[in-house]
């Protein structure tokens, strides 16, 4: 278990609340990894500003491989992901299946798709000039990146000192917000002159800061003075600080990020992983870390509920598992401005019948479930009969999902005997917010029963993420009493972290570890890592 440090900030109240941190993956060929980011599939990707190029870690065999540019091999080429050239890349951001990248001494920003690299802005001038993006945009030093869902891609700049916004669909880029001096944001309105003062490039090429946007589609970036540092908020063109009053205990800030809850975590330079409110005037200390290094950039998986940070050498996550605030998607007004004029739906009869263990549920706005789930759509879609029959679900459950695509939220406690297969049936129909946060009442209410349970399910389903989650349960409440039981199940459900992990902890707690009668289950190879290791 980490250990919490106090924050000497006077007038907060801090609250406690353990968090574990676990590494993913420290490796001989990182050199300095700053921005992260995990892809649809799972696959995390790590920026390595000193080797030029983007790895790739697969989360099931922490296997590492070149994503994209040539380590050690800085330049400025598009095309194939092998032979594309970056230059100093630094911040991550990930937008479906596409990867953004803020190449930072080539002064672009690049995008990953498919396998080809190709540019989304910048003409590599390094000056800061809105414009076409392609031709008469350019960036000075871009080291921060975020995109928003209406696909607009926020950028900050080091050298420059500004927020700026690239309009995918129209390919123009304006500034939303400049600083006065580096890393230094207006607390004022509007964009503000840039005034020529005191700039050290070396000291600010040192620690890149980052760049997040809320589920509200507001950026959230660092000020940083020599005396205070503050979380900042952009609306549109608008900055505000953030009621947390100055972040203390940072000689410097590096990392900024933002979960579905509205929380804001930030790191830098203390070991410190620390999370604000908007709403309230506390600094939480989420964990100290112990890593060597201090923390870079952050990046919280909405998918997963991990919320994972760099150092130069090593990868490591945090679960954050707990539902701070009830279940509401910000996407929801979106979704409902769809319904307006849309001929498509007006024209159909606005209403669907399902048939879940025999009882009848009656939805009357189908175009809802419609606009919020693809799944739907194709189901609802054409002339089906009607009632439409759903299999393998139970009614409470499919009434959960229908209650959360319909009102945009959802009270797990009334539903607290189904949430496990509330997330089963979210993962079927690929309602990816109400995965997260079934996973994370689920973590909040588990028992190593309850997770030597689930994980059959698990396996079975192919689900990750609460592989995941059981796993870290089990390792949190390791026993020796019970250790090769769970060595044997992690060995049955091919779980290669936890059956590490576990093995880390028999030989380091062997003295309480029960071996007679556990040993059978063992596979000859656990049997022979054991022996190595315990002789």
């Amino acid at each position: 278990m980490t250990n919490h440090a106090e924050v000497d900030n006077p007038g907060h109240t801090m609250e406690q609340e353990p968090k574990v941190v676990s590494t993913v993956l420290s490796h001989e060929s990182f050199r300095d990894l700053w921005g992260i980011a995990v892809l649809e599939n799972g696959t995390i990707c790590v920026a390595d500003r000193g080797n030029h190029c983007i790895w790739s870690i697969d989360p099931t065999s922490d296997e590492v491989s070149a994503f994209a540019g040539v380590p050690g091999a800085p330049g400025y080429h598009e095309y194939s992901n092998r032979l594309a050239r970056f230059n100093c890349p630094i911040g991550l951001a990930v937008l479906g299946s596409r990867l953004f990248v803020a190449d930072a001494k080539n002064n672009r920003i690049r995008s990953i798709n498919n396998g080809i690299v190709s540019t989304v802005a910048g003409n590599g001038i390094g000056k800061e000039e809105d414009g076409e993006c392609l031709t008469e945009a350019q960036f000075k030093y871009p080291c921060g990146i975020a995109v928003r869902d209406n696909e607009s891609i926020l950028v900050s700049s080091n050298f420059g000192r500004t927020i700026r916004e690239i309009n995918v669909e129209e390919k123009q880029v304006r500034t939303l917000a400049r600083a006065s001096l580096w890393w230094q944001l207006p607390a004022s309105h509007g964009v503000e002159t840039l005034q020529e003062m005191g700039q050290d490039y070396n000291e600010l090429e040192f620690d890149p800061p980052q760049l997040a946007v809320g589920t509200d589609g507001c950026a959230y970036v660092i000020e940083q003075k020599i005396e205070k540092k503050f979380i900042k908020k952009i609306i549109d063109q608008k900055v505000a600080t953030m009621r947390t009053d100055f972040i203390r205990g940072f000689n410097k800030l590096s990392g900024v990020a933002t979960d579905l809850d509205g929380n804001v975590y930030f790191c830098g330079r203390s070991n410190d992983i620390c999370m604000c409110r908007e709403e309230d005037n506390v600094q939480r200390v989420l964990c100290k870390t112990e890593t060597k290094d201090y923390p870079h950039h952050l990046f919280f998986d909405k998918k997963s509920g991990y919320l994972y940070f760099t150092t130069s050498s090593s990868v490591h996550k945090i679960f954050l598992g707990r539902l701070s605030k009830p279940l509401w998607d910000t996407k929801l007004s979106n979704a409902l401005s769809k319904l307006i004029n849309n001929k498509d739906m007006c024209a159909a009869e606005d209403f669907a019948v399902f048939i879940i263990e025999g009882e009848r549920l009656e939805v009357i706005a189908k175009s809802i479930l419609c606009i919020r789930s693809e799944y739907f759509n194709f189901l609802l879609s054409g002339e089906r009969p009607r009632p439409i029959l759903i299999k393998d679900a139970t009614y409470e459950s499919f009434h959960a999902v229908i209650t959360f695509l319909i009102t945009g939220s959802l009270d797990f406690d009334d539903y607290c005997d189904h949430v496990l297969d509330i997330y089963v049936l979210a993962d079927r129909f690929l309602i990816h917010s109400l995965c997260y946060h079934s996973l994370l009442f689920l973590a909040k209410r588990m028992s190593v029963e309850d997770a030597l349970e689930c994980l059959s399910l698990a396996h079975n389903y192919n689900f990750g993420d609460l592989k995941r989650v059981c796993s870290n349960l089990i390792v949190e409440n390791f026993s020796g009493e019970k250790a090769l039981e769970y060595l044997s199940l992690a060995e049955t459900y091919e779980l290669s972290y936890l059956r590490k992990t576990l093995l880390d902890l028999v030989v380091q707690n062997y003295k309480t570890v029960h071996f007679r009668g556990g040993l059978g289950n063992l596979s000859t190879e656990i049997l022979e890592e054991l022996r190595t290791r315990l002789s």
